[in-house]
C-alpha cells in the first residue's frame, strides 16, 4: 500500500516537478524500521527516489523542537519534555499537578507504560527486523540453561528488591502521616 501510494506520488512529480520542493515525509517508530522501509523503496523502484523522506519519530521531534527555537535534547530527556509539555497544554492536568514537586513525573511513567505494549506488538508485527520471543515463545527456550538460570536469579532478587523498598517506603509515609 505504502509502495503503490509513493508510485503514484513520483509519477505525479514526473508531471509537476514542483511537487519534489515538497518532500513527502514517511514517519516510522524506529531506526531498524527506517532502514528496512528505505530498502524496500529501493528494491520496488530499482533506485532511489527523489523528494521522499524517512523519518524516526524521535527525529521528527528533534526537527518539530528545533523548528521552534529550542535545543533538542537527546536520548530519554527528550520524552520527559514531550510528555510534560503536553500534559502542561491540558488545564485538568496542569490543575492537578502544577503544584506538586514532580507532579508530571506520573505523567512520563503512564505514557512509557503505554508504551511498552506498542513495543511489544511492533516486534511480533515486525518479525523480519527482530528475533522471536527468546522466553516466552511458542516453543522451548533457546537460552542455555546457565544464562537462564542467571536471569531467574535476578529477576527474583529484583522483585524482592523492589517489594523491600516499597514496603520501607509505605512505612515511611505512614509515618509521615502522624
Amino acid at each position: 500500500m505504502l509502495l503503490a501510494r509513493i508510485e503514484a506520488l513520483v509519477a505525479e512529480a514526473r508531471k509537476d516537478p514542483s511537487l519534489l520542493a515538497r518532500p513527502v515525509r514517511i514517519v516510522v517508530p524506529s531506526r531498524s524500521l527506517r532502514a528496512h522501509v528505505g530498502a524496500a523503496i529501493v528494491r520496488s523502484r530499482g533506485r532511489s527516489v527523489a523528494g521522499v523522506t524517512i523519518q524516526t519519530l524521535f527525529g521528527l521531534a528533534c526537527e518539530v523542537l528545533e523548528r521552534g527555537g529550542e535545543p533538542a535534547p537527546r536520548g530519554m530527556p527528550l520524552f520527559d519534555v514531550l510528555a510534560q509539555r503536553l500534559a502542561r497544554a491540558e488545564p485538568a492536568l496542569r490543575k492537578g499537578l502544577e503544584g506538586l514537586v514532580d507532579g508530571y513525573a506520573a505523567v512520563v511513567g503512564i505514557l512509557g507504560a503505554v508504551n511498552i505494549p506498542i513495543v511489544h506488538f511492533s516486534v511480533k508485527w515486525w518479525r523480519a527486523l527482530h528475533q522471536p520471543s527468546t522466553i516466552l515463545g511458542p516453543g522451548p527456550s533457546p537460552i542455555d540453561p546457565a544464562i537462564g538460570l542467571a536471569l531467574l536469579v535476578n529477576w527474583i532478587a529484583f522483585t524482592l528488591l523492589f517489594a523491600y523498598f516499597l514496603a520501607r517506603r509505605i512505612e515511611i509515609a505512614r509515618l509521615e502521616e502522624t
